[in-house]
């Protein structure tokens, strides 16, 4: 949402052709605040952005302070790159930004995947996401860009670290900026052949900040089968809740955690810390969590 209400979706957009028969975009639209088109983005309040000719998608955007779009997913580059697209506030590329607008980054050699992204008060951009390592295993992976898109060389290892947090597919799927710089975040991993939700606390430079749960990693069991985080939201008291889904044995239903500011599991919240609930008749999955005041 912009300062003037005004709302910045992000995402993608299918196109076919004998050129490209099975092909993806970055696809960004703007609307009023009463939800009509913003005619005056892009065209006809649209942006279609093509990376890479192949498969390019857009999973989060976030608004500058100077009212700059940042678009954050992958791209395919002989291999999936994680990539990071800045946008003018009429939609038009922001050139300053990387030199063209769009940084393509190669963390994890195979598939690299950014999920979510925040921004720094210095202007620094954070994502989180998945990346192949090994062409089989995946592991959590982060980057951090300057305002000019450039990686931040003093993050992690050259602006960029992979964690490996269990075997097969594990993912950071959510990072929200602490109060203090600190980042958290959040989502699945496999450690002992049951998916579970995972949490971690980095500190600014992109290291565990092992204060935190006594190592900087917190894991969340809610069905003992097949659970996720999918969105972090932080209350005003410092309190973290995690939105998800869990297995119930039959299904996916909607799930909920919360720990406490130093990782342990809050157990004023439902009695236990955690919450399944069920929806629908098949899967319900939450993908987005957001507090109002």
């Amino acid at each position: 949402i912009q300062p003037d209400g005004k709302i910045v979706t992000s995402g993608y957009i299918g196109r076919s052709g004998p050129e490209n028969p099975s092909a993806e975009d970055f696809y960004l639209r703007r609307f009023n605040a009463d939800g009509s088109p913003d005619l005056t983005f892009g065209i006809d309040g649209i942006i279609i952005q093509d990376e890479s000719g192949g498969l390019d998608a857009s999973w989060d955007v976030e608004i500058q302070p100077d009212g700059k779009i940042v678009a954050a997913g992958f791209g395919w580059q002989s291999w999936e790159r994680a990539v990071v697209m800045r946008f003018n506030s009429d939609g038009s590329i922001d050139s300053t930004f990387s030199g063209d607008g769009i940084a393509i980054i190669e963390i994890g050699g195979f598939s690299d995947r950014l999920w979510d992204i925040e921004l720094q008060d210095d202007g620094k951009i954070v994502g989180c996401g998945t990346c192949f390592v090994s062409g089989s295993d995946s592991d959590w992976c982060s980057l951090r860009l300057n305002p000019d898109g450039s990686l931040d060389s003093s993050y992690g290892q050259g602006g960029f670290f992979t964690l490996d947090l269990g075997d097969t597919q594990v993912s950071a799927e959510a990072l929200k900026i602490m109060d203090d710089g600190r980042i958290l975040m959040a989502g699945y991993g496999v450690p002992d052949g049951t998916y579970l939700m995972q949490f971690a606390m980095f500190n600014t430079n992109g290291t565990l900040d092992e204060s935190w749960d006594n190592d900087g990693l917190v894991e969340v069991i809610i069905s003992n089968a097949d659970d996720a985080v999918k969105s972090l939201a932080i209350q005003e008291d410092g309190k973290i809740l995690a939105a998800g889904y869990g297995w119930n044995g039959f299904n996916y239903d909607f799930a909920l955690t919360r720990l406490n500011p130093d990782g342990s599991i809050d157990l004023s919240f439902d009695g236990d810390g955690k919450e399944l609930t069920s929806i629908g008749e098949a899967n319900d999955f939450i993908e987005s969590i957001y507090l109002r005041s």
